[in-house]
């Protein structure tokens, strides 16, 4: 049997931790960002890589759909 107590200190080990790790992501700032700068990452892009990704798309959906919304390997 579980004692609530054992539950508690549980959630707060993972709430510390979560806590702990948000600290070290840096947070997303659309402002930080100019459209020049997402235009040329997206430009950067070889076309090879982005006609690849789209032909896989269909396959990667059925996997998803097949999982039910499972984690897939994709």
């Amino acid at each position: 049997m579980y004692s609530l107590v054992g539950l508690n200190s549980n959630n707060t080990k993972t709430r510390s931790h979560k806590l702990r790790w948000e600290k070290r992501l840096p947070k997303y700032d659309p402002q930080s960002e100019t459209t020049t700068d997402r235009r040329d990452k997206w430009d950067k892009l070889s076309k090879y890589r982005c006609a690849k990704l789209v032909a896989s798309y269909p396959r990667r959906l059925e996997a998803v759909i097949a999982a039910k919304g499972a984690s897939t390997k994709y």
